[in-house]
């Protein structure tokens, strides 16, 4: 649970420094920061080989969305 707190913060940090010019950060970060968590919890709830709640969640994103967490998570995992 630590990491993934850590993550949330890292993200939002990430976020709010990276918005020059497109909003203010306090605008845009709570999406990015909902959506990652929203992700991480599919992630920790899905059981692998099943078709459960977390994945169809999930599936039901568009594929910005998708792409969009994408991002959100490469840019944590070069931070650590």
């Amino acid at each position: 649970m630590r990491l993934r707190t850590a993550l949330v913060i890292v993200v939002m940090l990430w976020t709010g420094s990276a918005t020059g010019g497109q909003g203010s950060a306090i605008d845009r970060t709570p999406d990015r920061v909902d959506r990652l968590s929203q992700w991480l919890d599919a992630v920790e709830q899905h059981e692998l080989g099943a078709a459960d709640d977390a994945l169809l969640r999930m599936a039901s994103c568009d594929r910005m969305t998708l792409w969009r967490v994408w991002i959100d998570v490469v840019s944590v995992v070069r931070l650590e």
